[in-house]
């Protein structure tokens, strides 16, 4: 280090040490306070400024010095310019602006004055050195006992305490060593520094520098004196270098007992070490593992995306976690919370919810609305970065199930269990004339009737009544009702000949009509059912929902409606025509065309069937009908208006496709139950009709009743 310093500094000496010194009076010690163990960085930084504390004269976290500066009147001789002055403010304008330094100022010629006690204000000390005069006698005991009581008065317990004394000339011996042992004791370091060449002045300062632990330098030029203020390690410090893992060691800044670096950092784990060598050539480390993250990233663990709900729920719970990714040296990957200062969440196009946030795991509420819900968490980083994630979450009600009713007869699809005759009964009112699809109504009811004929089983017995057709609308002939074909061998023949040859012309005698059905029948004791097609309702005065009850005496007779072409289902005409059908146990359908009048053919001639929970009937449908009925899941009935009657036990679940599959073989019934997924339909429960209790039958497997 001697040589050190007279190879860099032509005319600053480092004297010898005295006899009998004692050397430094503590161990070394090096401490890294910025940054903190554990710091996270934002990826987007590429080194960090790294600052700390060395010292050997106690604690490294905080230095107490004081500026000891002779004011004799041989200064005006020695130091014409003032150097010395020049070299303290530059002291104390160097120490780096982030360490924590208090100064205190001592001056002293023949007395010592406490100018400055201890202060972090270094504008205000910079101000008391520049105040300072010259004159009087140099006394080294009273400048150094005067720094000694500052120290008493405001010193702190874990500082390092430490005093430069500055002089050009001797004085007293023995009351300097007095003062030196004092010092000593109290642990405070003595950095001498010394203007002139006089012998006895060097011994003696080089004594309190190496009595106290301190150093000492002799400048013989006093322009130097600014750079050997500078330049004294007041901590007994020699220097600190700074590395990244393995890498090559970087030098530090120095100044008084405070050092600062900057070092490149990567992505992932870094290993910062300080290491300080005193002037004795001790050395000491001290390492602290930061890491530089990745990109700020969020998770949201629960829920997991693509969450159904299948129960409603007005809100759910929202966690997961958040913080900038950090690569380990194993290559595994974490999430490092610290630099996350808050998460939000939003639902679809909500307001934001809040979250609570600890140690990167966050956790809030959100509101939930029925169908898709898209969860977005937003993660925001101190350095102001953002990220988010999502989930999806779908809110409905639960799917409905589906059944389906087949039948077979000889090995081929029946739409009926058992003997079965169909009357279907054709509206030929004068209203048949209004157009459909640029067609009159009546054409295309003509064409669909004689097109049925061709599909429908040969084992159905059909007949065919027609009203209407026989009397001008301004007759008012309210019995205008004709059975055009009976029930009987050859029917098909003749109906397709009879639909061809009638036209619309008069009233709409329904209840009349429905009141001569039960005659056309007559003794047959097979599965009855009336399909009536219509595009008005009664404009007689009959009663037709009367008509269509009394044709359950005597035998149950549905009376299915097909509402030909009017303006809209839930208008005053069909809700007329909704309840003959009601009053009867069939069903009403619409059809505004004539593909709709074929469909609705197809499933009111097969047998019908319904699900029942209960006394409540809360779907039908019938034999040769394409689209399966649905209903919740749930424990139902399906009772079939066979000839005679079946019930059957079933249970549905949700988004279950159940196919009921029934055949005659050798004059018995038999049955059986198919499962397999089916497609999601939302399912709200349907307003139920009560229904009258049947028997019940088997289930399992291919079963006879």
């Amino acid at each position: 280090m001697r040589r050190f310093w007279a190879a860099m500094i032509p005319g600053l000496l480092l004297a010898a040490a005295a006899p009998g010194a004692t050397g430094p009076i503590g161990d070394l010690r090096v401490e890294i306070q910025s940054p903190a163990p554990g710091q996270v960085l934002s990826s987007a930084e590429t080194s960090v400024q790294v600052v700390g504390g060395a010292s050997v004269f106690g604690g490294v976290r905080y230095l107490d010095l004081f500026l000891v500066l002779d004011t004799s009147r041989s200064l005006k001789r020695t130091d014409p310019r003032d150097y010395r002055r020049a070299g303290a403010i530059g002291l104390v304008r160097s120490l780096p602006p982030r360490s924590d330094i208090q100064i205190g100022v001592v001056d002293f010629d023949r007395t010592a004055d406490l100018l400055s006690p201890l202060t972090s204000d270094r504008d205000a000390v910079v101000g008391v050195l520049e105040r300072l005069d010259r004159s009087g006698r140099t006394d080294l005991a009273a400048g150094i006992r005067a720094a000694l009581d500052g120290f008493a008065m405001r010193g702190r317990q874990d500082a390092s305490r430490v005093m430069l004394l500055f002089t050009d000339g001797k004085s007293d011996d023995d009351e300097t060593r007095r003062a030196m042992a004092e010092a000593r004791r109290e642990g405070v370091a003595i950095h001498t520094l010394m203007l002139g060449t006089d012998p006895r002045g060097m011994a003696l300062l080089g004594e309190v520098a190496d009595g106290t632990g301190g150093s000492f330098l002799r400048v013989t030029d006093p322009a130097r004196l600014p750079e050997a203020f500078l330049n004294l390690r007041t901590t007994g410090v020699e220097q600190v270098t700074l590395r990244v893992g393995d890498s090559a060691p970087i030098p530090a800044e120095l100044s008084g007992g405070t050092f600062s670096g900057r070092v490149p950092v990567q992505p992932g784990e870094n290993r910062l070490v300080a290491t300080a060598t005193s002037l004795d050539g001790e050395t000491r480390e001290h390492a602290v593992i930061i890491h530089v993250s990745g990109p700020l990233s969020v998770v949201i663990d629960a829920p997991v995306d693509g969450t159904l709900m299948t129960e409603r729920a007005s809100e759910i719970t929202v966690e997961g976690q958040a913080g900038f990714f950090s690569e380990s040296p194993s290559g595994t990957g974490a999430l490092l919370p610290d630099g996350v200062t808050g998460v939000v969440l939003t639902v679809n196009d909500s307001p934001l919810f809040a979250t609570t946030l600890e140690d990167g795991r966050f956790r809030g509420r959100v509101l939930l609305q029925d169908g898709e819900n898209r969860i977005v968490a937003t993660a925001t980083g101190a350095d102001g970065t953002t990220a988010t994630a999502a989930a999806t979450v779908s809110m409905r009600v639960p799917g409905c199930g589906e059944l389906r009713v087949e039948a077979e007869s000889g090995g081929k699809p029946a739409l009926s269990l058992s003997e079965r005759g169909v009357e279907i009964v054709v509206d030929a009112s004068n209203s048949m004339w209004g157009r459909m699809q640029g067609r009159p109504k009546i054409s295309v009811a003509q064409e669909i009737l004689q097109d049925s004929l061709d599909w429908l089983p040969n084992d159905l017995r059909v007949a065919l009544r027609v009203y209407g057709h026989q009397h001008k609308r301004e007759l008012r002939n309210c019995e205008d009702s004709q059975l055009l074909v009976p029930f009987a061998s050859g029917s098909r023949d003749r109906i397709r000949s009879a639909i061809g040859e009638f036209r619309p012309r008069g009233q709409t005698p329904l209840a009349y009509s429905l009141q001569q059905v039960a005659g056309d029948f007559g003794g047959f004791r097979g599965e009855r059912a009336v399909v009536l097609v219509t595009d008005g309702i009664e404009s007689c005065g009959g009663d037709p929902v009367a008509a269509a009850r009394a044709l359950q005496h005597g035998g149950r007779t549905p009376v299915h409606v097909i509402g030909f072409g009017l303006a809209s289902g839930g208008d005053e005409d069909s809700a007329s025509l909704r309840a003959i059908a009601q009053a009867s146990g069939g069903r009403y359908l619409t059809a505004r065309s004539a593909e709709e009048l074929r469909d609705a053919l197809t499933v009111t001639v097969g047998t019908s069937f319904r699900l029942v929970r209960g006394d409540v009937t809360v779907a039908a449908g019938a034999l040769g009908g394409r689209e399966p009925i649905r209903a919740p899941a749930g424990e139902y009935q399906i009772r079939i208006d066979s000839a005679p009657p079946l019930q059957l036990p079933v249970a549905i679940a949700s988004e279950e496709h159940i196919t009921l599959q029934l055949k005659r073989e050798r004059g018995k019934l038999f049955h059986r139950l198919r499962r397999r997924p089916a497609a999601y339909v939302a399912c709200h429960e349907p307003p139920g009709t009560p229904e009258a209790a049947l028997p019940a039958a088997p289930t399992d497997g291919w079963e006879s009743p």
